[in-house]
């Protein structure tokens, strides 16, 4: 019977070629030939590192032999397969199960035996060993051009490079410093981004410039000629952060790259950049995308806008240029209106009947929710996990070579456990009594309004002359159509529509 066998193959990064790939096919197909085996499928990852499994078709592959589909898969070399020893012996182990062994053509190792066994551990270390060892290389080298101000691949708009050395991009120069002029002139961000786009500039990935686009070239300290490189880290590995929240560089150069616009240019722009920031941060918008024009059909976003006697004042509009279809919605007392109409309606026994209502369906619930089911999953998979690598110890695998991974599933299990621990906490229920004394205190102003209109509206339909809100009471998602019917019912019945009508689902 003719063995039937899957060729992987896998190159790791843009410095190697697609050819690669070819000729590892070209080596195991060779391979095979010689063995008699029958080629059936062939899996490549393209740019993937062998330090993840993280790639789309080794997994693919891995499922594919759990169906039996070869009983062969064919490497050039092992650091192919892997270049960790944890991942390496986790899905070697899952392959054995499945009666799938892997074969190395270089290297001539083949067979689950013990010899076998001993060969692709010491390939797996030592494949571990050189794939760390060329990753700290990687970022020694990197860091000594960075050091030398040099180019290191990532392309930025308005410049170009001659080899290591950065130089000024002659077409897009002119637009970056152009754009940096007319920010300080008062024109917006996204007018810049119009312009640019009708001078032929182009994202790194060929999209329209946009929005974020522009941002990122006027928050640029680079085009003042400063080089940055790379990010500092603290011992945990997480990125250290100076007091206004940015990353701090591991190397930074004053004057390392051709400047764009002067220091001072750069300064007005980021004072302007920082006041804008401060002014969207004194409005702060409650009802900001949950009001929807019942007109023009569009959600309503915070503005702001400057008097006459140069006073800022700050409303809701549903279109672009900063109106709404029925007038002026300014901003504090539509919030203030509508905060207010939501404590009178949790004052009536149908609002509190909803409530209570929903808050049993809500305890029943809680046990079966997605999150619930999610983490006893993943405690399920975790004891799949152990179960397997013990059986691998039984089988002759030394212990020391999956202590590492063992541990780690009992580090994750122990924070599941307590995150189960505090979700069946979260299963408790509140009797009557204290939700009647809760809705009390909030009809008294017990909360704030930014938290009444967070927990209790879900989205309001604005009219001419009045709003209807809908309130989070249910799972039913109440359509315009239903709150217009009702609106029309009353009106027909001679019944007045308040300024705030509340819908309970």
């Amino acid at each position: 019977m003719t063995v039937r066998a899957a060729v992987y193959a896998r190159f790791s990064c843009d410095k190697q070629r697609d050819a690669s790939i070819d000729d590892q096919l070209y080596e195991c197909g060779k391979y095979a030939d010689a063995q008699g085996y029958e080629v059936v499928a062939s899996y490549c990852d393209y740019a993937m590192s062998g330090r993840s499994d993280d790639r789309p078709q080794f997994l693919r592959m891995i499922e594919d032999a759990r169906t039996g589909a070869f009983s062969v898969i064919l490497v050039w070399k092992l650091d192919r397969f892997a270049r960790n020893m944890t991942d390496q012996y986790y899905y070697e182990h899952i392959l054995q199960k499945a009666g799938v062994a892997i074969e190395s053509t270089q290297e001539r190792i083949s067979g689950n035996g013990i010899e076998a066994t001993n060969n692709k551990a010491l390939t797996a270390l030592f494949a571990q060993l050189r794939s760390q060892q060329s990753a700290v290389d990687t970022v020694r080298g990197m860091l000594g051009k960075a050091r030398q101000c040099q180019y290191l691949g990532v392309p930025m708009f308005g410049y170009s490079h001659d080899g290591d050395r950065i130089t000024l991009n002659p077409a897009e120069a002119p637009l970056v410093a152009k754009a940096h002029e007319d920010y300080l002139a008062g024109k917006s961000i996204k007018a810049i981004a119009s312009w640019l786009a009708e001078r032929g500039a182009r994202t790194t990935t060929g999209k329209l410039p946009g929005y974020t686009f522009v941002y990122g070239i006027l928050k640029n300290e680079r085009y003042a000629g400063v080089y940055i490189w790379g990010r500092e880290k603290d011992e945990k590995g997480r990125v250290k952060r100076d007091r206004n929240g940015n990353p701090v560089p591991l190397v930074r150069v004053e004057g390392g790259m051709p400047a764009i616009v002067t220091k001072q240019t750069k300064a007005a722009v980021y004072d302007k950049l920082a006041f804008h920031k401060r002014s969207s941060a004194r409005a702060d918008y409650l009802l900001a995308g949950k009001l929807v024009c019942t007109k023009c059909g569009n959600r309503l976003h915070g503005h702001c806008g400057t008097s006459s006697s140069g006073a800022t004042y700050f409303y809701y509009a549903c279109r672009s240029r900063g109106r709404t279809c029925f007038g002026s919605l300014p901003k504090a007392k539509t919030e203030e209106t509508i905060a207010s109409a939501v404590r009178w309606t949790l004052t009536s026994p149908t609002a509190r009947q909803a409530i209570m209502a929903g808050q049993r369906a809500y305890a029943e619930m809680r046990a079966d929710r997605s999150a619930v089911k999610a983490v006893r999953k993943e405690l399920a998979d975790i004891a799949r996990q152990r179960d397997n690598l013990v059986r691998a110890v039984e089988e002759g695998m030394e212990y020391r070579l999956i202590e590492g991974r063992m541990r780690d599933l009992s580090e994750r299990e122990g924070a599941l456990k307590l995150r189960m621990d505090e979700l069946e906490r979260d299963c408790c229920t509140v009797n009557e009594d204290t939700l009647a004394g809760f809705l009390d205190a909030i009809s008294k102003g017990y909360l704030t309004d930014r938290q009444i209109l967070n927990t209790f509206m879900a989205k309001g339909y604005v009219y001419e002359g009045f709003v209807a809100a809908i309130l989070n009471f249910g799972d039913e998602n109440v359509s315009q159509y239903e709150v217009d019917a009702a609106i029309n019912e009353k009106l027909e019945q001679g019944k007045p529509v308040r300024v705030s009508k509340f819908w309970l689902p």
